[in-house]
């Protein structure tokens, strides 16, 4: 059995009562028209729905699955999680409107959310770090409080995870779904009710200790972590193919997905802080970051590392390295007495010549004591000799001195000779990346059949409906024979007939006009003007004049008709506009698919021709993509440069991010000679612009 609009499969065990006229797509439960199947899950279908007792509000109604009416196990987790639900206050958690039973079967409600889930969104590729923020401290805030009330979750996925976008402003809004299989922490897991094969949906976000049946909030800081990986790299974390985060990033998702449960996070408020840290230090300018001598830590509790004076507070410090955290050596100006090593004085000293005929009469001061000046090294006449005999000592110490004299040229050759010629240099940079916005002026016509985007205009559809009618009433006219003056008759008067046609046409125009409109909802349409109609002749039973104490009045082919466009051709044609604006700004600027927004179709009027305006807004961000000849182009440009001189060139370069430049030379402040010794590597923004919709008159 199926609805007339096919648009869904009637449950089975629901009643045959339709609510309204013959036709009208709608299947009556309880106080609650059933529109179409949102989805079908391990325990239940969920529809959309109008409750007619809150003025046919849009609601989502789950009801309990006909195979599973009298699953006894199944039921009382159904009646769990509407007992849970009703006792959870939470501005991202989604609160129940209503539980009960009907023809048998278990159902709860809750509010309709027409944004999807966050499995779909994921759909598109990785997010922004920008929407993660949004979304992810969204998600952990909702975890954090269920288990303030105890409550594990248990089934944390994106699936369960609604965004609710808040009409055209751009906000998204977490609703944290499905508390099925949630349980009071401690306890042991109850049995699975689904089968293996729908559990495969969740096993990817189960962490370990799950199957042992232990219920704690660990199972769910570890689901947090993969859907933290999920939303950053566009993919579940896998040993095989583990896509690179920024290190802040990488260290919150490894410690929520730890295997053991004693070395994730111990609360919901510690992943939100560490996350929460993370974030600040990655949209953190330069010179907002901690200096190289204070690298940034995430604190974590549970190890012994001191915080302050009296010991009470400890914490567990995560350095963060990165190479933009240490500063390149430079030589010191003065060196304690005694320190061992060289320094850059060291290899700049002149080399002198040693007198040591006069190493007896003048004893050797060293460098840590006093300097050795010109005098101590100033020659002097050499002794004459007595004879064939030589000092062993002296010669000995020759051959000492010249060794040392050696060993100090072949280090000063590979300190500053060696490294000059291997010096490499690490460039890297970002795209720009900027907001585009517009409101587009289209237009609609009723000979056009497809979407124009050369013309910008769309189809405008449509719809007729006719619909036929009597009515009867009571007749007022008389009429009276003479002779006798009084002996008169009732007759239809044309007031009569006047009266009872008014008010069929208005009902028969009623009936059309809710016919148009149901078609028009049905092609997703917003109406083009009023609704035109044709009224059809009118004939009386009996006819005016007629005897008679009643009339009949009937109208057959009553006729209306009404304009629609569909708001998705709108659309189609807003985004196609959008990305033709950007298509004008050069080759090398592509508009970034999951940062696009369109609003809805307003409809401003009709021009001479017959032509429905219509405008529509438009925005999305737009980033750079570095061509490989730039880059090349760029690797042959700074060779040789100072490194101030190369980074002042790279940020006037076309599409460079100024603030994302930064150059890391191996030794020295000269870019290397050869070009194939520069690496450049250029990075993914941390950021996005915000995109927002321009206003719409």
């Amino acid at each position: 059995m199926t609805f007339e609009n096919k648009a869904m499969r009637e449950p089975q065990g629901f009643g045959n009562e339709r609510a309204g006229l013959k036709g009208q797509s709608k299947l009556r439960f309880g106080n609650y028209d059933l529109i179409r199947r949102i989805d079908v899950g391990g325990m239940g279908e969920v529809y959309l729905a109008r409750q007619r007792t809150a003025f046919d509000r849009e609601v989502a109604i789950k009801i309990i699955r006909s195979d599973l009416v009298h699953d006894t196990t199944a039921r009382k987790r159904f009646l769990r999680e509407a007992e849970v639900n009703a006792h959870l206050k939470h501005e991202h958690i989604l609160p129940l409107f209503e539980f009960g039973e009907e023809q048998g079967r278990l159902f709860l409600v809750t509010p309709y959310i027409a944004g999807g889930t966050l499995s779909r969104r994921l759909q598109a590729g990785p997010l922004s770090l920008t929407e993660v923020h949004q979304l992810f401290t969204a998600l952990v805030k909702a975890v954090a409080y269920i288990h303030r009330r105890g409550v594990v979750h248990r089934d944390l996925k994106p699936n369960n995870i609604l965004l609710d976008r808040e009409g055209n402003s751009g906000e998204v809004y977490v609703r944290l779904i499905d508390f099925g299989i949630a349980s009071i922490q401690g306890m042991a897991a109850s049995p699975p009710l689904t089968t293996a094969g729908t559990e495969m949906g969740t096993i990817a976000y189960m962490a370990p200790e799950r199957l042992s049946g232990i219920a704690a909030s660990s199972n769910d800081i570890f689901s947090l972590g993969v859907i933290l990986y999920q939303m950053l790299a566009g993919q579940l974390p896998s040993a095989d193919q583990r896509v690179s985060l920024p290190q802040p990033l990488e260290y919150v998702v490894d410690q929520c997905i730890a295997p053991d449960p004693a070395d994730r996070f111990a609360t919901a408020e510690d992943v939100l802080n560490a996350f929460e840290y993370a974030y600040q230090y990655l949209n953190a300018s330069s010179t907002q970051k901690a200096p190289s001598s204070t690298p940034p830590f995430i604190p974590v509790p549970g190890n012994d590392v001191i915080s302050n004076h009296t010991g009470n507070n400890k914490q567990q410090v995560k350095t963060l390295h990165h190479s933009d955290d240490f500063p390149r050596s430079s030589a010191p100006s003065f060196r304690p007495p005694g320190l061992d090593g060289f320094d850059q004085n060291d290899y700049g000293s002149p080399t002198v010549n040693l007198d040591f005929a006069n190493t007896q009469e003048k004893p050797y001061v060293t460098a840590s004591h006093a300097p050795i000046t010109a005098a101590h090294y100033a020659p002097s006449k050499p002794p004459r000799s007595s004879g064939p005999h030589r000092n062993p000592i002296l010669a000995t110490v020759t051959l000492l001195v010249v060794f040392l004299l050696l060993v100090t040229a072949v280090l000063f050759f590979f300190a500053e000779v060696k490294p000059t010629l291997d010096v490499t240099g690490n460039v890297n940079f970002g795209p720009q990346v900027q907001l585009t916005k517009q409101v587009f002026h289209i237009k609609g016509n009723i000979s056009q059949q497809n979407i124009d985007v050369n013309s910008a205009t769309i189809p405008v559809k449509t719809f007729s409906s006719s619909k036929d009618g009597s009515l009867s009433g009571q007749t007022t006219g008389q009429k009276c024979i003479l002779p006798p003056l009084f002996d008169c008759q009732q007759v239809v008067a044309q007031s009569d007939v006047d009266n009872l046609s008014t008010q069929l046409r208005q009902s028969l125009d009623d009936k059309i006009s809710r016919d148009l409109r149901q078609q028009i909802h049905s092609q997703n349409g917003t109406r083009v003007g009023a609704i035109q109609f044709v009224d059809a002749p009118v004939t009386a039973n009996p006819q005016v004049g007629e005897s008679g104490t009643s009339v009949t009045v009937s109208i057959t082919g009553q006729q209306g008709q009404a304009a629609s466009i569909v708001s998705q051709d709108a659309r189609q044609l807003a985004r196609s506009l959008l990305q033709q604006q950007v298509q004008k700004m050069g080759a090398d600027y592509i508009l970034l698919n999951s940062m696009i927004q369109i609003g809805q179709p307003v409809i401003k009027g009709a021009d001479n021709n017959g032509n429905v305006l219509i405008d529509i807004a438009a925005a999305g961000d737009v980033q750079y993509q570095f061509p490989s000849s730039q880059l090349q182009d760029i690797q042959n440009a700074v060779k040789s440069m100072k490194e101030k001189d190369a980074l002042a060139f790279i940020k006037r370069q076309q599409g460079i991010d100024p603030a994302t430049v930064t150059i890391h030379l191996s030794s020295g402040n000269t870019m290397p000679g050869d070009p194939q010794k520069i690496k450049i590597v250029t990075i993914n923004p941390a950021s996005y612009p915000p995109v927002f919709l321009p206003k719409v008159s």
